[in-house]
């Protein structure tokens, strides 16, 4: 069975991540902020049970 991938982040919030990566120094990195409850969307084998508790 095969699942398509949701995108964790919107193709603008994508460029701008780019973009941002360009401005900093390679010692940092910068973290996009998402849910957990969106992670947990991605990971097929989570039960009901544990998703509820990231909604």
């Amino acid at each position: 069975m095969s699942v398509k991938a949701k995108r964790l982040v919107n193709p603008y919030e994508q460029r701008m991540l780019e973009f941002l990566d360009t401005c900093v120094d390679n010692n940092y990195k910068i973290h996009t902020q998402v849910s957990l409850s969106q992670i947990c969307e991605q990971v097929s084998n989570l039960d009901w049970e544990t998703q509820k508790v990231f909604i």
